[in-house]
């Protein structure tokens, strides 16, 4: 092979680059799924362990070491649950990277139509160029967003809102 010949066009490059926001999409995608499961989880471990020690401590009628054991454990890890609920701000982290999912996702269509679009290496480099631009900037977007959720429930901990 020839150095002309091992050099990678523009529109090559494009594509490797569309094919990378491809699979940066579907991780990402995976991600949105995960910090919903983790929302739901929280969730139920707080209510089953909230109702599970009310309904111990409700049924104890002798004061053994292991139901008193129990009653703690169980009421203890309620409050662990509603406390993540409440200061990591599960939920908004959540909606924060659902609301970025689908700009995501256009970013990635937008970027398959233009590269079909293009005849010259000019062509695609200008569209690579603009990709690059646009993901950058939807990146910093969600980085301030994600911050500023994360900086008021740290800078809130153990204060009143």
């Amino acid at each position: 092979m020839s150095d002309a010949e091992k050099k990678v066009t523009s529109c090559e490059e494009l594509k490797r680059y569309i094919g990378s926001l491809d699979t940066a999409y579907l991780s990402y995608r995976k991600g949105v799924g995960r910090a919903y499961k983790y929302w739901i989880s929280a969730q139920a471990v707080s209510l089953l362990a909230g109702f599970a020690g009310a309904t111990v401590s409700l049924a104890v009628t002798n004061t053994s070491p292991l139901s008193r054991i129990s009653v703690a454990v169980l009421s203890a890890l309620a409050s662990l649950a509603g406390t993540v609920l409440t200061q990591m701000r599960l939920y908004e982290l959540w909606r924060l990277r659902e609301d970025v999912e689908p700009d995501l996702q256009k970013l990635v269509e937008d970027g398959h139509r233009r590269a079909a679009e293009c005849s010259t290496n000019a062509e695609c480099s200008s569209v690579h160029k603009e990709l690059l631009e646009k993901r950058a900037a939807l990146l910093k977007d969600e980085r301030e967003r994600w911050f500023a959720v994360l900086k008021t429930s740290v800078m809130t901990f153990g204060r009143k809102r």
